[in-house]
Formats: structure tokens, C-alpha cells, sequence
């Protein structure tokens, strides 16, 4: 087989696992209003929302939206920086708190699951070369 025609095979892999449910779910935990809960929760609470932005690689158009949606659900709070007034702080709520852990708590059920169904030596084989194709996309 080809470089070429095994670079095709991969890139319609790729498509294809990109709707299974729980790289549905990943995506969702990474980007998003989950992405957003998660990162208040588990990395940094109480943070500027332009750092949002960075941290979650969307744009702060997206991250707007997503937080006046968050906000509406009180799942944040929004309050100005003491520092500078015309800079948003963003903070979680108790309910948001619980939302982001049940996430998390469902997405690490549906990895185990997976991990149990491949077998431990596959799963670390996996790792290893996810890391490897990261780390050469990287130099890219």
C-alpha cells in the first residue's frame, strides 16, 4: 500500500470515528459549555474570560456565547475584574460544579469501557502512538 492511499485510509477513519459517541463526548468536554464548566472546575476557577479563550482555543465571540449561556443556567457567575473593570472574571457555581463532575464522571465510564473491550496492552499501544502522531504533528 501507497503513502498516499494509506493517508486516505486514515483520514476516512478519522471521519468516521469522529461520530461515535464518545468522541462526541470528548470533543463536547474539551470545547463548548462543558469545555468551559470542566476548565473552571478542574484547572482554573475565577479566571478572565479572554483567557477562555485561549485556554479552549475558540474564539471570543464563542466563548461570549457560551458564557451568557452558562450564566442564564446559572451554572457561572460574571463579575468585573477589580483590577480592570472593563475585563470579566469568571467564576463556577455549585450547580456547575456538579454538571462538570457528572461529565467527567460519564466520560471516564464510556474511556473505561472501551479500555475493557480493547484490553490494557492495546489501550497502552494506543497511547504510545497517539502521543508519537502528536508529538510529529507538533514539529509540523
Amino acid at each position: 500500500m501507497k503513502t498516499e492511499e494509506v493517508a486516505e485510509s486514515i483520514f476516512h477513519q478519522i471521519r468516521k470515528q469522529q461520530v461515535t459517541s464518545l468522541s462526541k463526548i470528548l470533543d463536547e468536554y474539551n470545547r463548548g459549555e462543558i469545555g468551559v464548566l470542566s476548565y473552571l472546575f478542574f484547572d482554573s476557577d475565577n479566571v478572565l474570560a479572554g483567557k477562555l479563550s485561549e485556554e479552549l482555543n475558540v474564539t471570543t465571540a464563542r466563548i461570549a456565547s457560551i458564557l451568557n449561556s452558562l450564566e442564564n443556567k446559572g451554572l457561572i457567575k460574571r463579575y468585573p475584574n477589580e483590577a480592570d473593570k472593563r475585563k470579566t472574571v469568571v467564576g463556577i457555581t455549585l450547580e456547575g460544579k456538579k454538571l462538570a463532575s457528572q461529565v467527567k464522571d460519564d466520560a471516564i465510564k464510556n474511556i473505561k469501557y472501551v479500555i475493557d473491550e480493547l484490553g490494557i496492552e492495546d489501550t497502552k499501544e494506543y497511547i504510545r502512538l497517539a502521543n508519537k502522531i502528536k508529538n510529529i504533528l507538533i514539529k509540523q
